[in-house]
Parts: structure tokens; sequence; C-alpha cells
């Protein structure tokens, strides 16, 4: 499969089951725990569960002129990933992102089985900080960064709060 191929293959299929509740922080890096599960193409029937973290690196909203830089996601050509994003209107803050994988196992179910064991696994160790995502095997990297840039956007209007907050301490000083 192409880029593109995976790309909107993650795109349609990822869906966020559960995010963090903790927001990003826009002072210091973010570590964003995450269970990617997602249908086995070898073992039909059978869940691939990945686990990792995505070590986010001061996610400001504001956005510096360089491109993001991708670490620990296996694309073939990590060179083109920044320019295939931009090309379709996705934008990541220029920063680094580093993706760690702590493990990939295999579950004995079909994907709705896994997507209920593992979700009240999370409830039962009331596990705050853990995404649960359902995404796909082959091109998993485009799923976990839509979780990525899920928990990014969803951060956006309490950054704008805290500029413009900033803005105005800012402005009253200078009276």
């Amino acid at each position: 499969m192409t880029l593109e191929e995976f790309w909107e293959k993650a795109r349609n299929e990822t869906q966020v089951l559960r995010a963090r509740a903790k927001p990003l922080s826009d002072l210091q890096s973010t570590i964003i725990d995450y269970l990617l599960l997602a249908e086995s193409q070898a073992n039909p029937g059978n869940t691939v569960v990945r686990k990792g973290k995505v070590w986010v690196h001061k996610p400001l909203i504001i956005l510096p002129k360089e491109v993001p830089i991708f670490e620990g996601f296996d694309f073939e050509d990590m060179d083109d990933v920044p320019s295939f994003m931009f090309m379709r209107g996705v934008q990541f803050p220029a920063l680094k992102y580093s993706n760690i994988i702590d493990s990939i196992e295999i579950y004995r179910g079909v994907l709705s089985s896994a997507i209920d064991d593992f979700m009240e696994r999370l409830q039962q160790m009331e596990d705050i900080k853990t995404g649960l995502i359902k995404g796909i095997e082959q091109g998993w990297q485009f799923s976990v960064l839509i979780y990525v840039a899920f928990l990014v956007l969803r951060q956006v209007p309490s950054d704008i709060r805290r500029i413009i907050e900033d803005i105005k301490r800012r402005m009253e000083g200078d009276q």
C-alpha cells in the first residue's frame, strides 16, 4: 500500500474510544500513553494490541516554521511523512514527536471483544492517562498520529484562553 492508501484507511477507520483525561502541557513535554487495537491481518479473528507512548515535546499551538520531527513511528521513508501530511491539510506543531512501543501482543478474540475488555481494564485500574484507540494494523502510525492530533486540537480552546489572559495581564502591567 502507498502512504496515501494507508492514510485514507487510517482516516476512515481510526476511532478514539477513550482519550486521556489530563490535558497536554504547553510548558513542558507530555508523555501520551496509548493502547492501539487493530484487527489482525495475519490471524483473522484476533486483535493486535500495540501498547506505547508518544513523547510530545512542548505541544504549543503557536506553530514554528520548521517541519515536525517524527521519531519511532517506523515509516519506510520518514522524510516524506511531514510533507505528505501537510499536503492533506494536516499540520502538527513543528516540534518533536517520539514514539516508543512498549509491547505488541495478540489478543485471542475479535476486535469488538478486545475493545470491551481493554475498556473495562482501564476503568478498573482507574487509568486516566492511557488512551484507547481503534485503528489499523498496517499503517498504525497514522492511527497514533490521529490520536495525538485529536488531543492537541481538543486543547486549543483552553490554550487560546490562556494566551488571551497572558496578553491582558501584560497590557494591564504596561498601564
